[in-house]
């Protein structure tokens, strides 16, 4: 009779996501986003053809099914959800409609990348998720940020811009506007019935301050990205 009848909390959520991720990571080695591998798709190089934990995190978010909320103050605020849950159908939906960078740019100071991307008349929703890893900070800093790259989305049509995270402590869709984000190594555009036509994604590195990819002599930092519906 040593047993729990529920399944909750972290004890729950901790195996649930793993397997989850488990399910994404063989989706991403048998190269069903149109991502390049290394090494031919089969079982035996899984390991090796295996994404980058921002990758994976990038596509994990960007495919979350968020729960409604409105404002800072409700029971599902962003700081209590999080994403959202994650939900592998929607990722298998969207495997052919997916731009997704495995830290293959790589950004130095003032540098940005941008990729232009159609939106089809009637999508339902259009997201678009950056990721990058940070060094580590002293414990003692004010900022526990050391270098800092912005996610921008434009609509080519007139202009609108919306920054990463912009809104989306208060609800499920980004305020266009305002300035960029200089704290979090994770930023999210959510746009809910986009006007259809062209778009630019943009990532930026307006701080390097030490190296995050160290493979190359010169200092600069690697990013994950993910956007669907294209």
């Amino acid at each position: 009779t040593d047993y729990h009848n529920n399944f909750g909390g972290t004890s729950g959520a901790t195996p649930m996501v793993n397997g989850f991720v488990g399910l994404l990571q063989e989706m991403f080695t048998d190269g069903l986003f149109g991502n390049a591998l290394p090494l031919p798709a089969t079982s035996a190089n899984r390991f090796a053809n295996r994404p980058h934990m921002t990758t994976v995190k990038a596509l994990l978010l960007n495919t979350a099914a968020s729960y409604a909320f409105s404002g800072a103050t409700h029971d599902l605020t962003r700081t209590h959800q999080g994403w959202g849950f994650p939900a592998v159908d929607r990722a298998w939906g969207q495997r052919q409609h997916m731009l997704l960078i495995d830290e293959a740019e790589t950004l130095a100071q003032g540098e940005s990348r941008t990729w232009y991307v159609y939106v089809a008349p009637g999508t339902p929703e259009f997201r678009a998720t950056m990721v990058y890893a940070d060094p580590p900070a002293l414990p003692s800093a004010a900022i526990h940020r050391i270098n800092s790259l912005d996610l921008q989305v434009t609509r080519f049509a007139d202009g609108a811009s919306w920054w990463g995270n912009r809104g989306l402590d208060v609800g499920n869709q980004s305020a266009p506007g305002g300035a960029p984000n200089d704290r979090d190594t994770v930023e999210n555009v959510w746009l809910q019935a986009p006007a259809p036509g062209v778009y630019s994604v943009t990532v930026r590195a307006p701080t390097i301050v030490q190296d995050g990819h160290v493979e190359t002599a010169a200092p600069d930092v690697d990013f994950a990205l993910a956007v669907h519906p294209l």
